[in-house]
């Protein structure tokens, strides 16, 4: 079976099998993220990004998500990039001492920006604790 068909299957099984306990630390990461988003898109990293990404025409994908804190939006592709840019600017740490990277910097912003692009009815947090 190839790899993304062997992460379709697990992700199909996963549905439905979050717990509480799973949805609350789900949440208080997305809260944390959000906090350092929101004082992340100050950051002269954001700032040069969303710059290079205008010139991109939005990576080349038209669903619109929105661009955290600025008021703007963008394709889905550049909106999750640029909210991980302002999540990770101040070096968020997600408290998983394991965890290599940022992964709140790279989960939560892909999830929120496909959700909300598509309209999809999936919950969030369920989808965040999978990431």
């Amino acid at each position: 079976m190839l790899s993304i068909e062997r992460f379709a299957a697990e992700l199909h099984a996963f549905a439905g099998t979050v717990s509480g306990a799973e949805r609350s630390a789900a949440r208080v990461c997305l809260a944390d993220a959000l906090a350092c988003a929101a004082t992340g898109v100050s950051a002269l990293a954001h700032t040069a990004a969303a710059a290079a990404l205008s010139d991109l025409d939005g990576c080349g994908d038209t669903r619109p998500a929105t661009v955290w804190f600025t008021g703007a939006r963008a394709g889905v592709l550049a909106a999750a990039y640029l909210n991980s840019v302002a999540v990770s600017a101040h070096d968020l740490d997600d408290g998983h001492r394991g965890a290599i990277g940022r992964p709140g910097g790279a989960v939560m912003p892909a999830v929120l920006a496909e959700l909300e692009s598509t309209g999809s009815a999936v919950n969030a947090l369920d989808a965040i604790a999978f990431g």
